[in-house]
């Protein structure tokens, strides 16, 4: 869990966007990787909490697309320029079963929403992926498809030490750590430290111009 935790480059302008506990992001603000207009942004895990969604919107200017299968909501036009759809992302297309007997979720492949929203090309400045465990068969497809070639941030709740060679092929593609935290809500105990069951990490695309 070391090799997570530990800054692999150093954004001097840390910013939270959205909630302060559980809910909000941290992204970089240096004048490279901050979001421009006409920004976009992937959010991945809503939970009925858009406040990291709002906060692109209302700081960057952002067209926010927010993808949860688990609310029962529909799709729905949240604001002006955050787009929700209820839709999981995954290894494959299809349904699932979900938290509650009987519930299935649509799930898709981030490769096959990119190019329904004709973005395959276009520059993604802050991809954020908080799926409760569901990363692990995603990012062996994400990885793989190439789909994170213009994607300048990713803000990612790793939940298990299968997450570690994710991480190590991610720097192989120019992902760097800025920042780290540990979510307190589940410890995990190991070699006499504590660590916790999700930590959340933000990267940097230091091969996107």
């Amino acid at each position: 869990m070391s090799y997570i935790s530990k800054h692999q480059i150093l954004c001097s302008q840390v910013r939270r966007m959205g909630n302060i506990v559980d809910g909000g992001w941290d992204i970089c603000n240096d004048v490279q990787f901050r979001p421009k207009p006409p920004c976009l942004v992937y959010s991945f895990g809503i939970s009925f909490d858009f406040s990291f969604d709002e906060a692109m919107e209302k700081v960057y200017g952002c067209e926010v697309y927010s993808f949860d299968p688990s609310m029962g909501t529909g799709n729905c036009e949240y604001s002006k320029r955050i787009h929700f759809y209820e839709v999981g992302l995954e290894d494959k297309e299809g349904y699932i079963t979900g938290k509650e007997k009987g519930e299935t979720w649509e799930v898709k492949r981030l490769k096959t929403i990119m190019k329904e929203f004709g973005h395959e090309n276009r520059r993604i400045d802050v991809l954020k992926i908080d799926i409760e465990g569901h990363e692990k068969g995603s990012f062996v497809d994400i990885l793989s498809s190439g789909a994170l070639k213009n994607v300048a941030q990713l803000c990612v709740e790793f939940h298990s030490f299968y997450d570690l060679n994710v991480a190590r092929k991610l720097y192989e593609i120019g992902f760097r750590t800025f920042w780290t935290h540990q979510n307190q809500a589940a410890p995990l105990y190991l070699d006499n430290e504590t660590f916790t069951h999700g930590f959340e990490v933000s990267f940097v695309n230091v091969n996107l111009p």
